[in-house]
């Protein structure tokens, strides 16, 4: 049946006006969630990446999703022997690290060097500023040990120990004017990004506290040390880093303004730049003896006179005290990083109740059976760090949206603004440093090596792999830890048998590269990578 004319234009009418209908409801919609994506992003409501499918982010991995410098990268490098006087500085980059040769002794004169600082034969103690390019540490705990210099028969160990440099693999040597490679080492900047993004707050256990020490050394003179440890020094006590008034980065000389800006509340005489807090496990013990009693029944089962823990002594706080501790206000603290690392005191020593002797079970040996040994120990160091991790990012998350908030800005990672620092912390997170295992004879050994050594069964090191990679895992498995980073930087140390200390094969001498390439990387990876 054929239409009218009349109809035809009506119906072409309708049509029109449905057609300019839906090209105005279409415009008025984009138009929307413009205003909605550019209101929210500028606020910092929302990031821009959370608009997009998941199938157009570029994936790397859950948690490394741009990096220059990645941990892995850092770590897969080697060691370069390079006279200690071709470097002006402990950390300087030499020419090694760019054609992986040792530069010549032309090139240490090029930085102003002199042929009459050379030294060939150590004799006396304070050589080792000459040979280390320190000017000095601020830290006075084992002042000697730390440098092992405190015995003269280990004296031939040098110049050489400290003749090597660490160079790093992969994209960690890309060209830094581009915007890749590791950060160059410097440390007024260090300073300045410990005052605008927060200072360290170092928990773990003596080579944590090797580790402060050799910060100190680097950030010496602008540091000074508190308190100084003496004769009966408790290892449970902190001790800290505070500016030191005379640097000469806070001098106004009226021709200058002062390096260094405070923020707001910061008191030089009681906010720390760095801490350093022994903290063994992680947990008190008497929060490990409850989660083992609630996870583990079957070891009282088997034995009701059962203990966790022997006689050996530990130095361990409570998650809910060191990060009260960590997220104190000014003028108190101004911490914006928590370092630990990961199981060196976890042995079948401290946890006694794990030593392979347990009473068969009363009933039988019905049931679920007790796992001794390195066994049951690493499957519940796993259990309770996958306790440890989600009550740790609960409370970064509680503080971190009460500081954003007072901030004034809802964006969850605020970017760096001329500002930024003046009123403190801006964000809180926390890096877990992989541990390192000691070395089988390690004072026999006069050069870093090529190849990793056999790790020796003294102790824990055998299975200090397997625990760092256990709580790797625990960390990098999911999203859900945005704010607890784990660094696999231990490779460096695994090359260097012969950087420990004179006492023992654990302990790590100062100013062999080792600790200073730790702070160097967590420096880099705050401030570059995350």
């Amino acid at each position: 049946m054929a239409s009218s004319p009349s109809l035809d234009l009506f119906l072409a009418f309708l049509s029109r006006i449905r057609t300019r209908r839906a090209t105005f409801l279409i415009l008025f919609g984009v138009a929307s969630l413009s205003l909605v994506f550019f209101y929210t992003t500028t606020l910092g409501i929302a990031d821009i990446v959370q608009w997009l499918p998941s199938s157009f982010v570029p994936y790397t991995s859950a948690r490394e999703p741009k990096l220059t410098c990645s941990p892995r990268e850092y770590s897969q490098g080697k060691w370069v022997e390079q006279p200690y006087y071709t470097r002006p500085g402990p950390l300087s980059r030499s020419g090694s690290a760019v054609n992986g040769r040792p530069d010549t002794d032309s090139d240490f004169l090029a930085h102003g060097g002199s042929e009459e600082t050379h030294i060939t034969n150590f004799t006396r103690k304070e050589d080792i500023f000459n040979l280390t390019r320190f000017q000095g540490c601020a830290s006075i705990q084992d002042y000697w040990w730390h440098f092992s210099v405190d015995q003269e028969e280990r004296w031939d160990r040098f110049p050489r120990a400290v003749n090597w440099e660490w160079i790093p693999g992969g994209r960690c040597n890309d060209d830094l004017e581009n915007g890749g490679g590791l950060r160059d080492w410097d440390s007024v900047q260090v300073l300045k990004d410990m005052l605008e993004q927060g200072g360290w707050l170092m928990l773990g256990d003596s080579i944590t506290e090797n580790h402060f020490f050799s910060l100190s050394c680097l950030l010496y003179p602008h540091v000074i040390a508190r308190p100084q440890p003496g004769e009966h020094f408790d290892r449970a006590w902190p001790q800290h880093l505070y500016l030191n008034p005379a640097s000469p980065l806070l001098q106004n000389d009226s021709t200058a303004p002062p390096t260094l800006h405070l923020p707001e509340g910061f008191d030089i005489a009681q906010t720390p730049l760095a801490t350093y807090r022994r903290v063994d496990l992680l947990w008190s013990t008497d929060e490990l003896q409850e989660m083992h009693r609630i996870l583990h029944p079957e070891f009282y089962r088997a034995n009701w006179a059962f203990k966790l823990f022997g006689t050996e002594a530990v130095w361990t706080i409570s998650p809910h005290e060191y990060l009260n501790i960590f997220t104190q206000s000014l003028p108190v603290a101004n911490y914006g990083t928590m370092i630990l690392s990961t199981a060196g005191h976890w042995t079948t020593g401290l946890f006694a109740g794990y030593q392979e002797h347990g009473t068969p079970p009363a009933n039988g040996g019905a049931g679920v059976q007790p796992v001794y040994g390195y066994d049951g120990l690493l499957q519940f160091f796993g259990e309770v760090m996958e306790r440890w991790a989600p009550k740790v990012q609960a409370h970064l998350d509680l503080v971190n949206e009460r500081t954003i908030a007072k901030s004034g800005s809802l964006k969850r990672y605020p970017p760096a603004a001329p500002d930024a620092g003046r009123h403190g912390v801006k964000k809180r997170r926390v890096i877990v440093r992989a541990y390192l295992p000691g070395h089988d004879r390690c004072h026999t050994y006069r050069s870093a090596v090529e190849e990793l050594q056999p790790i020796p069964p003294s102790w824990n090191w055998a299975k200090i792999p397997t625990f760092n990679q256990i709580f790797e895992d625990v960390v990098n498995k999911t999203t859900d830890y945005p704010d607890i980073h784990f660094l696999p930087i231990d490779l460096p140390g695994r090359f260097r048998p012969d950087g420990h200390v004179r006492s023992d094969c654990l302990h790590i001498m100062t100013g062999v590269g080792v600790l200073e390439g730790w702070s160097h990387y967590i420096w880099h990876y705050l401030t570059r990578e995350i």
